[in-house]
C-alpha cells in the first residue's frame, strides 16, 4: 500500500526534525568548548549562543510532541535558528590558538564544525516550514555574514585544491566543503519549500553579488562526496542533506544561468534604475564583462577539473530498453571509464546525467566570443563609465575579454579527454538542437575521441525520431568533422544527410560554410560533397568572432517587479529584527591579489595559503609549486636550478602573518 500524502509529510518532518535536533544537541556541545577555552573573547561570546542553542533544544522537543496541531508551525523557529547561525558565522577570529591557525588557515577546525551544525539546524528547521509561510526575514544576515567567511572558504577550496587527502589540511577543506553545502542547502530548502527551484538569481543574491564566492560555493557543493572527502572532525559531524544528489543538480543548472543578462543587469533592475535606451552595443559590451568576470571566477577556482576528477553524481546510465539506450551503454564503454567517484546513497528522482546539458551549456558559452556588433569605440567608453561609477567590480578591456576566453579555451582543451569522458554519458534520445550547437561549439577546441565520437553519433542518430532541422544537422556534421568522423565510417548520419530534402541541404550547406567551430575543412569536405556544396577555408576558433551578439536587440531586459504589499505579521517581526550594519562588499580576487609581496607566492603573486620556502629563499604555494614541479620535474622554475618539493620546508612564520592579514583586511561588518 502506497503511503497517504500526509503520513509522507509526517514522515519527512520527522526526519528534518530529528536533524534539526541531533544538530542542535552538537552545536551545544560546540559552544560549551569554545566558552571554557582560555580566551576571553570567545567565551564571552560562546557563553550567550550556547544558552540561546539550550533554549531552541527545548523549543524543538515541544515541536516534536506538537506537530498534530497545525496552529503550532515552525516560523518562530526559523527566526532564532538564523539568528544563531548569524551569531556563530561571526565567531572566527576570536581564538588565536597557533596549532589551529596553522592546520586550517586561519579558520579553527572547532569553529568551523559549530558553522557547519548551525547551517545544518538551519536548512533543517527551513525544511519544516509550512507551505506558503512566509521565510523568516533573518535569513538576509545569515547571507551578509556568510561573507565574513568567503575569504576562508575561499582559500581552502581553491588554493589548497588536491590537499583533501592531507592530514594536514584534509579535515579543514571537509569542514568547508560543508559549510558550502549546508549554506546552499538553507537557500535550496526555502525555495523548494515554496514549489519554486533554485535558479542562478538565487545564488547569486545568496552570494552578495560576487561571481567568486558564488562560484567557491558551487564548488563546494558539487565536490563534496561525504564518504570519501578527508577524515571527518568528529563525531559530531551531522550527516550530509537527504536531498545532497538533488542540490548538486540543482547548483549546475544555476551556473549557465549566471551568465544572463537577468544577472548582469540584475543590480540595475533591483534598484530600479535601468537604462532602456542604452545603446545596444553597450550592453553587449557589460555583458561580456560580466561574462569574463565568472569565466576568471571558474578558472581561479579550478571548477572544471574538480569537477571533471570527481562528478558530482554516479556516471551509471539509466536502461529504458531502448536502442538509443543500448547504443549509448556500448558509446560510453568504449572510451576510457570516468575516475572513480562515490555516488550519492541517498534516494532522488533526478537522472544521474541530468547535470551533464548544464556542464555543456556552461562550457560552450564561455567559449563564445564578444560580438562583433561592438566597436573598440564602444569597449572604451563603456570601461569609461564604469570606472567612473567605482562599482567594485573587476573590469575588462575588449583585449582583456579575449584573453579570458582564450585561457578559457585552454583550460577546456587541456581538459579535453576527461570532459568528453563525462559528455560521452548524455541522455541522447530526443536530443536537442542547443545541446548539439554547444557539443560542437566544446568540439572545436576539445577534440573528442574519434571513436568514442563515433559510437555516440550513432546513439544520436537512433535516438532522433522525428525530423531533423537544418541547425542540428549542421551542428551534428560539425561534431563529426571536428572528431575527424567521415561518411564512409558512419553510414548513419550520412544517410540522415543523403535523404534531406535538397532545400535543407542547401541550407545545411550554408550554415556549415559559415561556421567558425569547424577544426578542419579537409574532413568537412567529405560531409559537404554529399550535401552537394564545397567546403570554406577554415576557422581559428581562438580567434573568429561570432557574428551574433551575447545579448540580441529583441532580448528583453527584465522589467522591475511590482513589490508586494508584506503581511502585518510579516512587519511585525521585521520589526523586531536587530539592525545590525551591512557587511563590506565582497573583493575576493583583489583581496589575494593585493597582499603585500612578502606574503605572496613568487609564482603567481597571490596570498599564500600554506607557504613553503624553497633552498634558494623563494616563497611559493605549496599547490602551485607541485604543479610546476610536475610540468618540469626536478627544476625550480625560477632558478632552473635543482629542485624537488620534499626540500622546500613549510613556513610557519609566513602563514601565521598570512592569516593575520587576513583578519585584518577581510570582509567585516561596517561601523554602525
Amino acid at each position: 500500500q502506497q503511503p497517504s500524502p500526509s503520513s509522507l509529510r509526517f514522515s519527512l518532518v520527522m526526519d528534518d526534525l530529528a536533524l534539526a535536533a541531533w544538530s542542535l544537541d552538537g552545536l551545544k556541545q560546540c559552544l560549551d568548548s569554545l566558552a571554557a577555552k582560555p580566551n576571553a573573547a570567545a567565551a564571552t561570546r560562546a557563553a550567550p549562543i550556547a544558552a540561546r542553542v539550550a533554549e531552541l533544544q527545548r523549543q524543538v522537543a515541544q515541536q516534536a510532541c506538537g506537530l498534530g496541531s497545525p496552529e503550532d508551525g515552525p516560523e518562530p523557529l526559523q527566526d532564532s535558528l538564523a539568528q544563531v547561525a548569524s551569531s556563530c558565522l561571526n565567531l572566527p577570529g576570536l581564538l588565536d590558538d597557533d596549532e589551529y591557525s596553522v592546520s586550517s588557515w586561519g579558520l579553527n577546525p572547532l569553529l568551523s564544525q559549530t558553522i557547519v551544525l548551525a547551517l545544518a539546524a538551519l536548512a533543517s528547521g527551513l525544511a519544516l516550514r509550512k507551505e506558503g509561510c512566509v521565510p523568516s526575514p533573518f535569513l538576509e544576515g545569515v547571507g551578509e555574514d556568510l561573507d565574513l567567511i568567503a575569504v576562508h572558504i575561499y582559500g581552502g577550496l581553491c588554493r589548497l585544491s588536491g590537499n583533501e587527502a592531507d592530514e594536514t589540511h584534509g579535515p579543514a577543506i571537509q569542514a568547508m566543503k560543508g559549510i558550502c553545502v549546508w549554506a546552499c542547502a538553507i537557500i535550496h530548502n526555502l525555495v523548494t519549500g515554496n514549489h519554486s527551484h533554485l535558479t542562478a538569481s538565487h545564488l547569486w543574491d545568496w552570494a552578495s553579488g560576487n561571481a567568486l564566492w558564488a562560484v567557491v560555493l558551487a564548488k563546494g557543493v558539487l565536490t563534496f562526496h561525504p564518504l570519501t572527502d578527508g577524515v571527518q572532525l568528529s563525531t559530531l559531524v551531522p550527516p550530509p542533506p537527504s536531498n545532497l544528489q538533488d542540490l548538486k543538480i540543482s547548483m549546475f543548472q544555476t551556473l549557465p544561468g549566471l551568465l544572463s543578462a537577468d544577472i548582469a543587469f540584475i543590480e540595475e533592475v533591483k534598484a530600479g534604475y535601468l537604462e532602456y535606451d542604452c545603446p545596444i552595443a553597450h550592453r553587449n559590451v557589460q555583458l561580456a564583462i560580466h561574462r569574463a568576470q565568472l569565466t576568471v571566477a571558474i578558472l581561479d577556482c579550478d571548477l572544471l577539473k574538480a569537477v571533471l576528477d570527481c562528478p558530482p553524481t554516479s556516471m551509471e546510465f539509466e536502461h529504458d530498453h531502448s536502442t538509443a539506450a543500448t547504443t549509448t551503454t556500448t558509446a560510453a564503454a568504449a572510451v576510457p571509464s570516468s575516475p572513480s567517484c562515490p555516488s550519492s546513497s541517498y534516494p532522488s528522482s533526478s537522472s544521474s546525467s541530468a547535470w551533464l546539458p548544464s556542464l555543456a551549456r556552461m562550457v560552450a558559452e564561455l567559449l563564445g566570443l564578444p560580438s562583433s556588433a561592438a566597436t573598440a569605440e564602444d569597449w572604451a567608453e563603456v570601461y569609461s563609465l564604469l570606472q567612473e561609477e567605482c562599482t567594485g567590480h573587476e573590469l575588462f578591456s575588449l583585449s582583456d575579454a579575449l584573453g579570458v576566453r582564450d585561457a578559457w579555451a585552454a583550460e577546456v582543451g587541456l581538459r579535453a579527454a576527461s570532459l568528453w569522458r563525462c559528455l560521452f554519458h548524455l541522455k541522447v534520445a530526443g536530443i536537442s538542437r542547443s545541446l548539439l550547437e554547444d557539443l560542437a561549439e566544446i568540439s572545436s577546441v576539445a577534440v573528442p575521441d574519434q571513436h568514442g565520437a563515433e559510437l555516440f553519433l550513432e546513439a544520436v542518430v537512433a535516438g532522433h525520431h522525428e525530423e531533423w532541422d537544418v541547425a542540428s544537422v549542421a551542428a551534428a556534421t560539425v561534431f563529426a568533422s571536428n572528431a575527424e568522423v567521415v561518411p564512409s565510417t558512419h553510414v548513419s548520419f550520412l544517410y540522415v544527410l543523403a535523404d534531406l530534402p535538397a532545400h535543407k541541404k542547401d541550407l545545411v550547406s550554408s550554415q556549415l560554410q559559415r561556421s567558425t567551430a569547424v577544426r578542419s575543412a579537409s574532413v568537412l569536405h567529405h560531409w559537404l560533397a554529399i550535401l552537394g556544396g564545397q567546403p570554406s577555408p577554415p576557422h581559428d576558433p581562438l580567434t573568429s568572432l561570432h557574428s551574433a551578439g551575447f545579448l540580441k536587440t529583441d532580448q528583453r531586459i527584465p522589467e522591475v517587479e511590482e513589490a508586494e504589499v508584506a503581511e502585518a505579521a510579516l512587519e511585525a517581526r521585521l520589526a523586531k529584527r536587530s539592525q545590525k550594519p551591512r557587511a563590506e562588499p565582497l573583493k575576493l580576487r583583489k583581496m589575494f591579489q593585493n597582499a603585500p609581496k612578502d606574503l605572496c607566492c613568487a609564482l603567481d603573486g597571490k596570498l599564500v595559503i600554506d607557504p613553503v620556502r624553497s633552498p634558494y629563499g623563494h616563497l611559493f604555494e605549496r599547490a602551485t609549486l607541485a604543479e610546476a614541479l610536475r610540468q618540469h620535474p626536478g627544476r625550480c622554475p625560477l632558478t632552473d636550478n635543482a629542485l624537488v618539493l620534499e626540500t622546500c620546508e613549510r613556513d610557519h612564520v609566513v602563514r601565521a602573518a598570512a592569516v593575520r592579514w587576513v583578519r585584518e583586511n577581510g570582509p567585516r561588518r561596517a561601523a554602525a
